[in-house]
């Protein structure tokens, strides 16, 4: 705990000073009066005023054959640009961030800040342990063998709602087989802290643990990952439906550490405590065979319904969804319960 506020103290620390040195009108307002609308609204000592969003992204996985890549883009169009600090948050393991094509050693502590004008983009990638270098373009480090996992953040500001709107970002997990060889990729989007909820639904499907036996390829594997957007600690309760609305089973996670409140605009908590789990694993043989909803769950067919997600204490979450079937991987979709 002290270490992830360690982390974030010096992460929003560092954005006056990197942000600072951009010295462009591109990337700042100065007008007092900006309005930002939903977005929270901090004035940059000496160089003016900006709308923040903060991108959240609830896993990433580093090393033992995967790799995380973040994308971010400043739309073409505009006249102005953006600013960005991203950091890893609650983690297991050491990590670095490295920046793809700019030449550098960057560590896990001081996260990454800087800006992009109008059409431009970059690419981090997320290395297991040590320090990295970045050489012709080619991330080279001196790794420590293991898996890293985590959460990571994006704080990013732009002198107006338009520009800040228009901006795209992503997460891209790649994992290497034997030789070397990719074998899965998928690109999943951001979840915006100002969408976020304590309530999330979503499509899931599931093959039961009894019909995976004997190397079934067709079996569809639904995995998942949680992160706190909340001040407190909270669990996250995790159910299961079939596809007309039943009570299919649940569990709850752990409690997850509590976030951290923005000590700048208090617009908005970066990340507290993730955990991931494969749903098989998570819910045990609660999915069995049968017939639902006029089809019969079988090896080759299976159980499809709607998983959802609520943080125990009330408090905003972060959920990710993934399926595997065979040799692809698919980000599952989940949106936001609108909170009345």
């Amino acid at each position: 705990m002290k270490r992830a506020l360690m982390l974030v103290a010096i992460f929003f620390a560092l954005w006056s000073l990197q942000s600072a040195g951009q010295g462009s009108e591109v990337f700042y307002s100065q007008d007092s009066n900006l309005n930002c609308g939903k977005y929270p609204k901090y004035q940059v000592p000496n160089k003016g005023w900006v709308c923040e969003r903060l991108a959240v992204y609830p896993w990433y996985a580093a090393g033992d054959g995967w790799k995380t890549q973040i994308n971010i883009v400043a739309d073409y169009k505009r006249d102005t640009g953006i600013l960005y600090n991203l950091a890893l948050g609650n983690q297991e393991g050491l990590g670095t961030l490295a920046v793809v094509g700019i030449s550098g050693i960057y560590s896990i502590i001081s996260g990454i800040g800087y800006g992009r004008f109008p059409g431009q983009s970059v690419t981090f990638e997320v290395v297991e342990g040590g320090t990295c270098k970045v050489v012709d373009g080619q991330v080279v480090c001196n790794t420590v063998p293991g898996l890293l996992t985590g959460n990571s953040f994006i704080r990013f500001s732009a002198p107006n709602v338009e520009t800040l709107e228009a901006l795209s970002t992503q997460l891209v997990f790649f994992h290497y087989g034997e030789h070397g060889i990719a074998d899965w990729q998928v690109a999943v989007p951001p979840i915006w802290y100002d969408e976020a909820s304590p309530k999330w639904s979503g499509y899931f499907s599931e093959t039961p643990n009894e019909l995976k036996l004997d190397g079934n390829v067709k079996s569809h594997n639904t995995s998942f990952a949680v992160a706190n957007l909340h001040t407190e600690p909270q669990s996250v309760l995790v159910s299961v439906y079939d596809q007309n609305g039943k009570f299919i089973a649940s569990a709850s996670t752990p409690v997850l550490e509590a976030g951290n409140l923005d000590p700048f605009t208090e617009g908005f908590v970066a990340p507290g405590g993730v955990r991931a789990f494969v749903l098989s694993d998570f819910l045990g043989n609660a999915i069995k065979p049968g017939v639902f909803t006029g089809y019969t769950v079988s090896r080759d067919q299976p159980f499809q319904g709607t998983i959802r997600f609520e943080g125990s204490a009330g408090g905003r979450i972060a959920p990710l969804v993934l399926r595997a079937v065979g040799g692809s991987i698919t980000y599952l979709v989940s949106k936001p319960v609108k909170m009345p």
